[in-house]
């Protein structure tokens, strides 16, 4: 009977080896996976996806603690959770590339990191608690379809309101947003405040100024008079900007959200009635 107990004593140890051994390499390969896919998007990577890291890489280790003390159901919950994180955090991931491409695309025009420097970040995005603005979404269906040849202006973006309605947007709020920054910038070149051109591009890419029209970097202020037919256009948008300050109907057709929303009837001379 004592060798028998002893048999059976020797073989639950070796079941209880085998089976942390087991719950160890089901974990270190959890954590692999996790690590692999946070390090292969990292250029995708938004706010929170720091405490999605943290949280699936402590679920990974609590699955295998689970399944070694043989507490299956808690494990089963700890791999749900796991699986429920890491598709959001993929999810997050892939919606933050997809702005990137947009971004990236200079072939298409977008509202997106010139308009509209900074995007909410996925989770408000989707949770219509937060109520946020839906940028992406107007840039898709509002801006980007008309510079695309053959793609069509979405029916929701024919007037102001059908805007506000479908992506809790103001468009003339943005349009003379926008306005007030290139305003802004246009009065800073005048006033030489940048000391050179990087000062300027750096202050644009920082978000604080606006891409205004100026002279190319090889050309001398001073050469051109003021009858010069040289860069004629350039020069008269510049100084439509310094000497209004409030959007007007002229520059619309300079800007291309207002012009696009011209042609798409959300907006028509009315509405800068009020900036005159």
């Amino acid at each position: 009977m004592a060798i028998t107990d002893s048999h059976d004593d020797t073989n639950k140890v070796n079941s209880d080896y085998t089976l942390i051994i087991i719950a160890g390499g089901l974990s270190a390969v959890f954590l692999s996976i996790i690590l692999f896919v946070f390090a292969s998007n990292v250029e995708s990577r938004e706010l929170y996806h720091g405490y999605y890291l943290l949280v699936s890489s402590i679920l990974a280790g609590g699955f295998g603690v689970a399944l070694a003390f043989k507490r299956f159901g808690l494990a089963a919950v700890t791999f749900a959770l796991l699986t429920i994180v890491l598709m959001v955090s993929v999810l997050k991931f892939n919606a933050r590339a997809q702005i990137n491409d947009t971004i990236l695309n200079a072939s298409v025009p977008t509202i997106i990191g010139t308009y509209v420097p900074n995007i909410p970040i996925w989770e408000k995005r989707v949770i219509p608690y937060f109520n946020t603005p839906k940028w992406v979404e107007f840039d898709r269906d509002c801006f980007r379809p008309a510079f695309i040849e053959g793609a069509q202006i979405a029916q929701e973006c024919n007037s102001k309101e059908s805007i506000f309605s479908t992506y809790n947007l103001s468009v003339m709020a943005l349009i003379n947003g926008y306005y007030n920054k290139l305003f802004n910038t246009a009065t800073r070149v005048r006033n030489q405040e940048f000391p050179d051109r990087f000062a300027y591009e750096g202050c644009v890419n920082d978000g604080y100024c606006a891409q205004v029209a100026l002279l190319p970097s090889n050309v001398l202020p001073n050469s051109i008079t003021e009858t010069s037919p040289d860069y004629k256009e350039i020069r008269q948008a510049f100084w439509q900007l310094i000497d209004n300050e409030v959007m007007s109907v002229e520059y619309c057709d300079t800007m291309d959200l207002c012009r696009v929303m011209t042609q798409a009837g959300a907006i028509d001379r009315r509405d800068f009635q009020a900036n005159l």
